[in-house]
């Protein structure tokens, strides 16, 4: 395949009579280098006029859950550093007990939050807030009978012991960023900063108000078709604005916001504003390609090694797509119709999926022979399903035709 056809495959989503889409983006690393890293669409609609902004491969948009790897990145820096382990009882860091009442004697510990093994469990968005706590509030609140922020539902029972049961609760990884403050007395948006970005040169941030101009003015912004009632509609809609719609000016930032209280205000679970560019930037660092390292490669494959495995005889997961998970990253197994990344090939990858918004997205790597790819596309909405996975039918094309065009020297499924 070539750049010509690749290019052709994305556009071809986006005009798809019965699936539209806004924009879409592929990246690919073979061997340690680019190989191909763009971005087709559209990242901004003027609402009045209709003229379109059109996106490129520096257009940044809102990552969704494949934050998540950065937020763990963080966490593992401070691990490296020995000032956290794996098995520190989270509560111990921020600051008051973090038990599930029904396993008093069991502490939940940084690794059961990084994979998702704390038997925390989070609500809908119509019931609590769990991708955002609102300022002033504490992060302990989630778990306080009485207060404004309480969830009754946060822990779950007694079947699912901390530890042995994973489902996917992006509170974990608000509890996470929480805990980068506390350890390191730095707002979770300036220690990813200083920490990962800066030294990369990758002009990208997870909290708007923070971001470079230079960014800021990148930002994609995010939609769904959508009809007067606000249900999704691909040939009759319009094009309605889901989030990072900043025409009429950026947000403020929270004042008196005092560290290690409620780093949800930063997204740590899906803030993350970056380019396809930038992403390709990212994965090289973890793969050790870069002149700043991330992570040692001794702590790259710690936080790479499975911790939980779904097995159906033990029950011992939701099982809603991740088969296999680490202490950050999802590890891609490539089980049929489950977590097979692309149609005719077996990549054993580890990586994250992403889903808010309209904005879907996959990304998967090899460590080992620097080899990945990061597919993301915007626009989504209603039921797409996949052939092959649990993926949606948008991230199968593109990842099986990024595939087709690396030729990973990996086996046929």
């Amino acid at each position: 395949m070539t750049d010509r056809q690749l290019l052709a495959n994305m556009q071809g989503l986006l005009d798809h009579p019965e699936h539209p889409l806004l924009s879409a983006s592929v990246g690919i690393i073979r061997n340690g280098e680019v190989i191909f890293a763009h971005t087709v669409g559209t990242r901004y609609i003027d609402p009045v006029t209709y003229k379109i902004i059109p996106a490129d491969e520096e257009t940044k948009y809102r990552m969704a859950s494949i934050s998540k790897l950065l937020t763990a990145t963080g966490i593992w820096q401070l691990i490296e550093k020995r000032m956290i382990s794996p098995e520190t009882d989270a509560g111990d860091v921020l600051g008051f007990p973090l038990r599930n009442p029904n396993y008093p004697n069991v502490p939940i510990t940084i690794g059961m939050l990084l994979s998702h093994t704390s038997s925390i469990r989070e609500g809908s968005d119509d019931v609590i807030c769990t991708y955002h706590i609102p300022f002033p509030h504490h992060v302990r609140e989630f778990f306080q009978k009485g207060s404004a922020c309480y969830y009754p539902g946060c822990w779950a029972g007694p079947e699912e012991e901390p530890g042995k049961f994973f489902s996917y609760c992006n509170f974990n990884y608000g509890l996470l960023g929480t805990v980068i403050e506390r350890v390191s007395g730095e707002r979770f948006d300036t220690y990813m900063k200083k920490h990962i970005f800066e030294p990369l040169g990758v002009d990208c941030g997870f909290f708007v108000p923070t971001m470079l101009e230079s960014a800021r003015q990148r930002i994609g912004t995010l939609y769904r078709k959508l009809d007067t009632l606000g249900r999704y509609d691909p040939r009759n809609g319009l094009w309605r604005v889901q989030y990072d719609d900043y025409s009429e000016g950026f947000p403020s930032d929270f004042n008196h916001y005092s560290i290690g209280t409620n780093a949800t205000l930063f997204s740590p679970q899906g803030g993350l504003r970056a380019s396809v560019k930038d992403m390709m930037c990212l994965m090289r660092a973890w793969m050790g390609q870069e002149s700043f390292r991330l992570l040692s490669d001794e702590t790259i494959q710690r936080m790479a090694a499975p911790v939980w495995t779904y097995d159906r005889n033990l029950h011992n997961g939701d099982c809603s797509m991740d088969q296999c998970y680490a202490r950050g990253p999802q590890v891609f197994l490539n089980r049929k119709g489950l977590d097979c990344l692309a149609e005719h090939v077996q990549l054993p990858f580890i990586g994250h999926g992403a889903g808010a918004y309209g904005l879907l997205g996959t990304l998967g790597m090899d460590i080992k022979k620097k080899n990945g790819i990061m597919v993301a596309v915007t626009g989504t909405g209603g039921h797409y399903p996949g052939v092959y996975s649990r993926n949606n039918r948008w991230e199968e094309i593109l990842l099986t035709a990024a595939a087709e065009y690396a030729s990973f020297d990996y086996h046929a499924g």
